[in-house]
């Protein structure tokens, strides 16, 4: 019986050594496949919401920027007189200072030009103005007299980011000046 045994033994650890356990060459490649889908999608997921951001990003500095001009522009009309246009894209005023202003649209930007010197760029360099609007409306005394002048500023902006071509928003304020015309 020992015997037996030895033979026994013998012949399982010579089974055991021909015997082992492991993956298949079909299994190690149905692996590997599942594994690259899914970093694809992964690394997919990841840039679009890198570009996403990128985007985003460029609509932020588009609303902070335009709304700072918004806001430096209607500082000075509150305190303006004596308004005009020049067609939609021009407007014409006088300032606090006694100083004549202009503001214009031109190049995609808006520009500001005070007491006959160079007009200077109100919007930074990366913000597209498309469109732009000044309309002066007033509302008038039984003598003719300009009462309530009220200035409205519609800018339609975008940016020359190539991921957000074509894409614009369009701001809109209206300002009625504190010192009324005279």
């Amino acid at each position: 019986m020992k015997l037996n045994q030895k033979k026994n033994r013998r012949a399982h650890s010579t089974n055991s050594i021909f015997s082992k356990k492991g993956f298949t060459i079909i299994e190690l490649l149905v692996a590997m496949t599942v594994f690259l889908i899914l970093t694809t999608i992964a690394v997919t997921s990841f840039v679009r919401s890198l570009r996403t951001q990128r985007a985003v990003t460029s609509l932020i500095a588009i609303n902070d920027n335009t709304s700072l001009t918004l806001e430096q522009m209607a500082r000075e009309i509150r305190t303006a007189r004596g308004f005009s246009t020049v067609g939609f894209s021009t407007l014409r005023f006088t300032n606090a200072r006694n100083e004549a202003v202009t503001y214009r649209i031109s190049n995609e930007r808006v520009e500001r030009q005070a007491a006959g010197g160079a007009f200077v760029p109100l919007t930074a360099s990366n913000i597209k103005i498309a469109d732009a609007r000044f309309l002066v409306t007033a509302e008038h005394d039984t003598n003719g007299n300009v009462i309530w002048p009220r200035v409205t500023i519609s800018l339609k902006v975008g940016t020359f980011a190539k991921e957000l071509s074509g894409v614009f928003v369009t701001m809109q304020t209206s300002v009625s000046p504190l010192a009324l015309n005279q």
